[in-house]
């Protein structure tokens, strides 16, 4: 009789020969024989991850964690398919988890980098209708179909701190310097993704426009809609990061999303 963890090894030649609906096969048998072994609803979640099926990847990774909390693979597992599945918020907080479990391992940082980036981007696309939540999607199936709030309209005092936020984008210091002088607000936030100009200057990587500002007291540490600082926007590793670092708090991975 063929026992569980002869069934996993099969699943293991099937997936090393890409053959993975095969693969998935042999690890059904394996959960079938013993669905309390963490190892092989892990397996069978890698499987599904290849074939891009990644509700039943991250169903599968869910379980292993189950079975092993903190399980470093599973919530890493479960990060990459969260994110497949454009459920950032939750992405991200398994990406924190992660990271406070599991420290030295230097993948959650980098998913965790990624699943930032996936969030700036969604800023042009769906401006937040509410403030930020740690319990990432809150009942977000009753929200589904209701109207997204407005954007307001800016006032016409706004309008040389648009222009700023502007000129930040395209790292355009010297008419930065001349609103600056003329009244614009270092810290205004724009109302579609709640971005301020140093946002948007570190974002874009412009080291001398992201010094201007801070010299100007803009706050490194204010956040957008999406609870994301400046430093959160800037480049791995760059000057502009190692800038930002020196002058927010040394909370670690906290710098990227303080308020989550």
């Amino acid at each position: 009789m063929t026992t569980a963890e002869e069934f996993k090894e099969k699943g293991n030649e099937h997936f090393k020969r890409q053959e993975f609906a095969l693969a998935v096969d042999a690890y059904n048998r394996a959960i079938e024989l013993n669905p309390e072994e963490c190892a092989f609803w892990l397996n069978r979640s890698n499987a599904y991850r290849q074939q891009g099926r990644w509700d039943l990847a991250e169903a599968d990774a869910q379980q292993a964690l189950t079975l092993s909390p903190g399980n470093a693979k599973a919530l890493y597992g479960s990060a990459m398919c969260l994110k497949k599945l454009d459920r950032l918020p939750d992405a991200l907080l398994r990406c924190q988890d992660g990271m406070n479990l599991h420290p030295e391992n230097k993948a959650f940082r980098q998913l965790h980098r990624e699943v930032l980036a996936a969030l700036v981007r969604t800023q042009a696309r769906d401006p937040p209708t509410a403030a930020s939540s740690r319990s990432s999607s809150v009942d977000s199936e009753a929200s589904e179909g209701s109207p997204k709030k407005p954007v307001r309209a800016l006032l016409e005092e706004e309008l040389p701190s648009q222009e700023l936020c502007q000129l930040a984008m395209t790292g355009e210091a010297e008419k930065m310097v001349a609103l600056l002088q003329s009244g614009a607000e270092v810290n205004w936030k724009r109302p579609k993704d709640g971005n301020t100009a140093l946002h948007l200057a570190a974002e874009m990587g412009h080291l001398e426009a992201v010094q201007l500002l801070l010299e100007c007291r803009a706050d490194p540490e204010i956040h957008n809609h999406f609870a994301l600082s400046p430093f959160a926007l800037a480049q791995h590793d760059s000057a502009v990061e190692k800038l930002l670092a020196q002058v927010t708090r040394p909370l670690g991975e906290r710098r990227y999303a303080m308020q989550l």
